[in-house]
């Protein structure tokens, strides 16, 4: 599992010289860790928040990435293997999302 924070700060709520960023961003923090507080590992699974500046906009997210799911180097071999044989179109499509389930998450 990998929790992802992503925050642009090229918006008026952090560029604002009257306004310290640090404030705003440990606002934004604060706000997410009351909100995930006492979460256990499993309801966290998927989780997605929009994170919001002063103002109401959106600059960011907190994502936490599902764990990957295991697909055994044997299953990989049947499925690439269909994956070429395959009759339809379907099948084939089937098999390549078997076989993309076994890469890691990129964000």
């Amino acid at each position: 599992m990998k929790f992802v924070l992503e925050i642009d700060s090229e918006n008026a709520a952090l560029s604002d010289a009257d306004y310290p960023v640090g404030d705003e961003l440990a606002r934004m923090l604060h706000a997410l860790a009351n909100q995930i507080n006492g979460s256990d590992l499993g309801s966290l699974d998927g989780f997605q928040q929009r994170l919001r500046d002063t103002n109401g906009n959106v600059v960011g997210k907190a994502t936490v990435l599902p764990q990957a799911v295991h697909v055994p180097t044997e299953a990989l071999s049947i499925v690439q293997e269909i994956a070429e044989k395959a009759p339809s179109d379907a099948l084939r499509q089937l098999a390549d999302l078997a076989f993309e389930a076994r890469k890691p998450y990129q964000y």
